[in-house]
């Protein structure tokens, strides 16, 4: 699969279960302590964790790939070091503020992998994965 093709796919996916994709993120920030025991309100984590996924979606979609080099993905970019930001300001360590993205891996992981349309499933898993992982 194409970098193109992998993000057609996510702009698809993300399209379709976005809310399904916040949910799971969020259940799993909050069993891996992604409140830090209360050092961020849940409402202040899922309006950080929604704008991330709306702006990975606005931007994999203009930029038709998946390279968080390219200028359509400024705001993710922007969003992320916030994230960084605030948590570090509110006492989480750097593992913790990793764990913030790092978690979003397996609520796409999962969406991909039931993605019927998607044919070639580990070169696209790594596709999103790497632009994560960026």
């Amino acid at each position: 699969m194409t970098d193109g093709a992998a993000a057609s796919a996510l702009t698809r996916i993300l399209g379709a279960h976005m809310d399904a994709v916040l949910a799971e993120w969020l259940r799993i920030l909050e069993a891996r302590g992604g409140t830090g025991g209360g050092l961020v309100k849940a409402s202040e984590l899922k309006a950080q964790c929604s704008d991330v996924l709306a702006a990975l979606r606005q931007a994999v979609a203009a930029a038709g790939s998946m390279d968080m080099q390219e200028p359509a993905f400024e705001r993710v970019r922007d969003l992320l070091g916030e994230v960084s930001r605030s948590r570090a300001a509110h006492g989480f360590n750097p593992s913790e503020t990793a764990t913030f993205v790092f978690s979003l891996k397996q609520p796409l992981f999962e969406r991909i992998r039931r993605d019927r349309k998607v044919r070639i499933f580990r070169k696209h898993c790594r596709a999103v994965f790497a632009a994560l992982d960026d």
